[in-house]
């Protein structure tokens, strides 16, 4: 159950016709009555920070990516000295 503003909503008056499993804004129907359906955005983020960056129109999961990859380690660093496969031109000549 959500209550903001004064009013409660709950479970069921949100009906989704897919799981939301993506940070992101997300437009949803909420019933409020038989006749009455109104259109919101929902804002799904891991902390209130991101929620406030989406909320400006950031793309928080493209930085996620950008800092994922900047933080990664070269592909060499990953192997012992000298496991690595060897470059095409020393494969050739042999």
């Amino acid at each position: 159950m959500v209550t903001a503003g004064g009013f409660s909503i709950s479970r069921g008056q949100v009906p989704l016709d897919k799981a939301i499993k993506t940070i992101g804004l997300h437009e949803v129907n909420v019933v409020l009555h038989p006749e009455v359906r109104v259109r919101v955005t929902i804002n799904v983020a891991r902390t209130e920070d991101e929620a406030e960056r989406q909320a400006r129109g950031e793309d928080v999961l493209a930085e996620a990516v950008e800092e994922e990859a900047a933080e990664a380690p070269a592909a060499e660093a990953l192997f012992e000295e000298g496991a690595a496969p060897k470059p095409a031109e020393e494969t050739e000549e042999s």
